[in-house]
């Protein structure tokens, strides 16, 4: 699990692009390739990328490449496995733009006489054939990725929260205090597309939101480990979680950082209180074999029972949940491995350059005065 992050695509292209590389062939180990790269990948390089199949490697480097393979099959640290080679390449790249839609799926139960909205959300969407974000090895990469934990899991949950407290307003309307929002967003894994989109046509309409809770990942609970992201987003997230897991009993990881790789930062960036459920990552995200098999059912259903807990406390008022700017600190997990500036992108504004929707309190951008 170590050396995970050296095999990445990625992370290969961004060192030899340090190194002064002008650009990548890969070679893969399909006999043909008939997909194209990731246009993503080639924007966010900066580089020329390329892919060829190792018969096509053998004949550019004048060679058998089957004996290349063997050698780096047998890899021997004490010898040396690079050699040099003279070649002259020429292509023609082109980016293609590809418009298509999708649905959010969105749900209310509604109180009787309130003006409050709790939205209690999950993204319902994934890689497909693996056409774009897959980890999978080349010969595995374009199966289908049905993404049992990312996020069937969070969709299961927010399903059955929603069957609940349809189910609790017909046997009892008076417990429910405040408009329940229960959200399936679509274009999660390209950019948070769905959520952002619904809060923008939420702040045209003059909606606000009194907290949101995000479900991405809960199928896999090892060791009773869970984790609630975001918890500084508010003032008593912190104190609301610890009471309620007295009765659960997870052993629980509370993390402060609201700027997170999912939903929750599209309602964050719009000054909304957020809580994140996530039992963690694991060998088979971004994969096809992130399938059924490996869910623990039990441990969903537990997460959705404490979940309940928590909107029950939200309905009542008991406790205070108000939201809260939280500043980049020394221990913010920053993912990727480019230049740090503290920027969140607009993924859906079709524009010159980037279009920035906001940016992280406390880091070198607000720090600069980007607003």
């Amino acid at each position: 699990k170590g050396l995970v992050r050296y095999s990445s695509r990625m992370y290969k292209i961004l060192t030899a692009r340090e190194l002064g590389a002008k650009g990548i062939i890969f070679i893969s180990k399909r006999s043909k390739i008939t997909k194209e790269r990731e246009v993503r990948m080639n924007i966010k390089s900066g580089m020329f990328l390329a892919e060829v199949t190792q018969d096509a490697a053998g004949k550019l480097m004048g060679t058998d490449f089957s004996k290349i393979v063997t050698k780096l099959d047998n890899y021997n640290p004490h010898e040396s496995n690079s050699f040099d080679t003279k070649l002259e390449i020429t292509g023609n790249l082109k980016v293609t733009k590809v418009h298509s839609k999708d649905n959010n799926i969105v749900g209310v139960v509604y109180a009787d006489n309130s003006d409050e909205y709790i939205v209690i959300g999950a993204h319902y969407d994934h890689l497909g054939y693996g056409e774009e974000g897959s980890l999978a090895d080349d010969s595995v990469r374009h199966q289908i990725h049905n993404g049992a934990d990312d996020n069937a899991s969070g969709t299961t949950v927010v399903m059955e929260l929603a069957e609940y407290y349809a189910q609790l307003k017909k046997d009892n309307p008076g417990a429910i205090k405040k408009n329940l929002v229960f959200a399936f967003w679509s274009g999660e894994e390209l950019g948070l597309l769905g959520s952002s989109e619904f809060m923008e046509q939420a702040e045209k309409k003059g909606l606000k939101f009194e907290s949101y809770l995000n479900y991405d990942m809960v199928g896999i609970l090892k060791d009773n480990k869970l984790s609630m992201q975001g918890a500084g987003s508010a003032e008593n997230w912190r104190k609301l979680i610890e009471k309620k897991n007295i009765l659960a009993g997870f052993n629980i990881a509370v993390s402060d950082d609201p700027y997170l790789p999912t939903d929750a930062t599209s309602f964050y960036k719009k000054n909304v209180p957020v809580i994140a459920f996530f039992t963690g990552l694991h060998e088979h995200y971004h994969r096809p074999s992130d399938d059924y098999e490996n869910l623990n059912i039990k441990g969903m259903e537990r997460i959705a029972n404490f979940s309940t807990k928590i909107i029950d406390d939200l309905l009542s008022d008991k406790t205070e949940i108000k939201y809260k700017k939280v500043d980049m600190s020394s221990e913010t997990n920053v993912r990727g491995f480019a230049v740090y500036l503290g920027t969140i992108h607009d993924y859906v504004a079709e524009v010159e350059g980037v279009k920035l929707s906001g940016v992280r309190g406390g880091g070198p951008a607000d720090k600069a005065g980007v607003r």
